[in-house]
């Protein structure tokens, strides 16, 4: 898989990754509020295992919601370069 197919990945994956449960206090809705830059490395071959990481990159206050980026990297088992590189935004509304 490539590209796109792989990117995909991220909403089942990002679900995966344990979150603080005192970052998401108070929070009422959270919407994906899309992607700032995305990098596609190398390919995944058939039948690869895959895992994500997410490390937040920044936190933007807007009103009573936060933009939350985060940057996610898909690596593929057995290889030195990661298949995807991506920074996603989510929006936070607390309430």
């Amino acid at each position: 898989a490539h590209g796109f197919l792989t990117l995909s990945l991220l909403v089942p994956l990002s679900s995966s990754i344990k979150q603080d449960p005192e970052t998401l206090k108070g929070v009422i809705m959270g919407v994906n509020y899309g992607f700032d830059k995305i990098r596609f490395i190398a390919p995944v071959p058939s039948g690869s295992r895959i895992r994500a990481k997410a490390v937040l990159k920044a936190a933007e206050i807007k009103g009573s919601s936060v933009n939350a980026t985060r940057t996610y990297t898909i690596e593929v088992e057995g290889s030195d370069k990661p298949a995807v590189i991506a920074d996603w935004i989510t929006r936070l509304t607390y309430g």
